[in-house]
């Protein structure tokens, strides 16, 4: 009998040295669950793995773009010509299609029929400005326009005063997914 005891006892003591290898007993009172949270030994150094960097792929020989596990090269000969248009007081703080909240002073558009998280590059016809935007709204709902920009982006397009340009539109990245 006393050699059952303290098999017993070993094997109980054998159960709480690996439960403490492997976590912290953590007792929730109010539920009387307990749950077992696991921690790193003492002598053991976690650290964190970094994130990786975006890396740039040429499109052209007069373009870059960024990629990232979230987006994929374009396809070839994606351009759309057309009036452009820009929105920005009205609508600022707002959320966006995309569920973005949107901000007049960033480099962002909207589209009717490009995928939200699209990359483009807008190019006003007039003077040659060009501008890289992101799409995260749908839009312009006025006749005979294609895109609609931020205040930021017209005004590096140079298209603030006139409020409408003519514009190029080259998808530059599609979202994935």
């Amino acid at each position: 009998m006393l050699h059952l005891r303290k098999s017993i006892l070993s094997i109980l003591l054998s159960l709480l040295l690996l439960c403490q290898s492997y976590g912290v007993l953590d007792t929730f009172q109010e539920t009387g669950v307990t749950i077992a949270t696991p921690m790193p030994a003492p002598q053991q150094e976690v650290t964190p793995t970094p994130a990786p960097q975006p890396e740039e792929r040429k499109v052209d020989q007069a373009q870059t773009v960024k990629e990232s596990n979230k987006i994929r090269s374009p396809r070839s000969k994606n351009m759309q010509s057309g009036k452009a248009s820009w929105y920005g007081p009205g609508f600022h703080g707002k959320p966006t299609a995309s569920g973005e909240v949107f901000d007049q002073a960033l480099m962002t558009a909207a589209h009717n029929t490009l995928p939200l998280g699209s990359k483009a590059k807008v190019i006003n016809l007039a003077n040659g400005n060009s501008v890289e935007v992101k799409i995260n709204d749908r839009g312009p709902f006025a006749d005979g326009r294609i895109i609609d920009l931020s205040r930021a982006a017209a005004g590096a397009l140079g298209i603030l005063a006139s409020g409408v340009a003519q514009v190029r539109v080259e998808i530059l990245a599609l979202p994935v997914g």
